[in-house]
């Protein structure tokens, strides 16, 4: 299986998250309308005041006097506009609280993308070094098998020191191998359709971890021209920008396809 990236893994949360962050958006959005309906409230309330003390100044003999607006000022200052400056701060407050729960979403999210991603390289890592520990016991296996064949025959075996073949030498022997067939496909078959076909069917066996058609696809992949090559000791499929016409390799680019997605990173 495939090791997904980092932004894919990222992606497959965002989507079990979203009903949760279109809620606090929602919050979000609602709070200006709100603010608005609550200031009216006040609003009115202070128009009710002006009233009462217009009625309390005639009920006083002030009839001819105007408007008491040192009284209605007295309100507007003392009750209104700290009313007001409340209601400001209570909304300010609920705004910054829910794009803190917003933010936290974003940011588990990522805490626990980062710790599946580490979790699959360790996996794939894992299986990797099985699959290579089991073919250098079936290598040893045959090279045992040979022995017995000869001994069986009677045949008389020399004083050679040669000792078993190690992880490397297997490597390489595959990569050899590979070359080899390379070569003779691209000897063979002149059909472009057809020889592209090999290459994706070699890039699809990389990509669920088959050693042999990793080697086998850089080497195919010289003659096709190809910028993309599997990384032997990860099994990442890497894009060489310089064997890209046009493209940036002077910008220090690598991109590394993973999973089927694309990932642009920056070389030092």
């Amino acid at each position: 299986m495939a090791t997904r990236s980092l932004e894919q893994i990222t992606r497959q949360l965002a989507k079990s998250d979203k009903p949760a962050e279109n809620l606090l958006k929602q919050q979000i959005a609602a709070l200006p309308g709100q603010f608005e309906g609550q200031k009216a409230g006040l609003q009115a309330q202070q128009q009710e005041a002006f009233g009462n003390i217009l009625s309390g100044a005639k009920r006083r003999g002030l009839k001819f006097s105007g408007i008491p607006l040192a009284e209605q000022a007295k309100f507007t200052s003392t009750q209104f506009l700290p009313a007001l400056a409340n209601l400001e701060n209570t909304i300010a407050q609920q705004r910054a609280g829910l794009q803190g729960s917003l933010a936290d979403i974003t940011r588990q999210r990522g805490q626990l993308a980062q710790q599946l991603f580490q979790t699959e390289l360790d996996r794939a890592a894992q299986e990797r070094a099985s699959r290579r520990a089991a073919a250098a016991q079936s290598s040893q296996s045959n090279f045992l098998g040979s022995l017995l064949g000869q001994l069986s025959q009677g045949q008389t075996l020399g004083t050679s020191t040669d000792q078993d073949p190690t992880e490397a030498q297997l490597e390489q022997q595959a990569i050899k191998s590979a070359s080899a067939y390379a070569q003779r496909i691209n000897s063979s078959i002149k059909d472009e359709k057809l020889r592209r076909n090999i290459l994706t069917n070699l890039r699809r066996r990389g990509e669920e971890g088959d050693f042999g058609a990793q080697a086998r696809f850089n080497a195919f992949a010289k003659f096709m021209n190809d910028a993309q090559r599997f990384d032997l000791d990860t099994g990442a499929l890497t894009t060489d920008q310089a064997r890209i016409p046009g493209s940036a390799a002077g910008a220090g680019l690598d991109t590394r396809m993973s999973g089927g997605s694309l990932l642009t990173t920056a070389r030092f």
